[in-house]
């Protein structure tokens, strides 16, 4: 299974919630192998972590294996605008997350803890999955953005290629010569052009019933958007019917 990455990050549960999808295909047997696109950092090299190989681009951003969190406080902005607050609240950390007022003390001491966590299970994860020393790791996080090329370097990825590059091999690992010799299907499925064109209209009359306009627009575009599907069709040879135009 190859999984395209192509993210600068993002929640700590959802890139999580990721990886254990990424262990559960591993543990039915799959190997995962990792094709990161302009951008696998943060969270997004964290669903990375416990992958079997890793391809990267030269000039991909990767790492920046950290952690960063808070919260927009408006009290200023209230104070201006003549708005007054009340709160009742139990606990001595039960307005961490209001937006009211800035974190206190013993918020901010709370916060942290919080974010030291999320940075230990990150650091964790990634020691696991590269087989690598906590201690080596932290070397190398602590939020920084490393380019593929210096990511192979120190030993975040293991081999720099595209994504035609991991491909071949799987084809290889599955005793092909490469990507031609195996038959590849790509999920979510890719929409068509008049799938798309059909999603875009839909949309714009979905309060309502259909103009006439777009229905004519459905049936004389109809023969483009095939051509177009065609042009995308990724097999040597192709047999359609010819493209039609009146």
């Amino acid at each position: 299974m190859i999984l395209r990455i192509d993210s600068p990050g993002g929640s700590p549960t959802a890139s999580e919630s990721i990886l254990r999808a990424v262990e559960r295909a591993q543990g039915r047997g799959k190997k995962v192998i990792v094709s990161m696109g302009d951008a696998a950092a943060s969270g997004g090299y964290w669903i990375s972590a416990y992958a079997d190989h890793i391809f990267a681009s030269p000039t991909t951003l990767t790492g920046s294996i950290g952690v960063v969190g808070g919260k927009f406080a408006i009290e200023d902005l209230s104070k201006k605008l003549g708005v007054n607050w009340e709160k009742i609240s139990w606990g001595k950390n039960a307005g961490i997350w209001s937006i009211n007022t800035p974190f206190n003390a013993s918020e901010t001491e709370r916060m942290n803890a919080m974010l030291d966590q999320i940075y230990d299970s990150f650091i964790e994860r990634v020691a696991k999955g590269r087989k690598m020393e906590p201690e080596a790791v932290d070397k190398i996080a602590g939020g920084r953005v490393w380019t593929g090329k210096r990511a192979l370097e120190i030993g975040l990825v293991d081999e720099l290629g595209s994504l035609s590059d991991a491909q071949d091999y799987v084809a290889r690992m599955l005793g092909g010569q490469d990507r031609r010799d195996i038959d590849i299907e790509i999920f979510p499925k890719p929409k068509t052009a008049i799938e798309q064109l059909m999603e875009l209209l839909g949309g714009q009359v979905a309060m309502g019933p259909e103009p006439d306009w777009a229905s004519k627009a459905k049936i004389l575009l109809q023969p483009y958007l095939q051509a177009v599907d065609m042009g995308q069709n990724p097999q040597n040879y192709l047999t359609y019917e010819p493209l039609r135009l009146e």
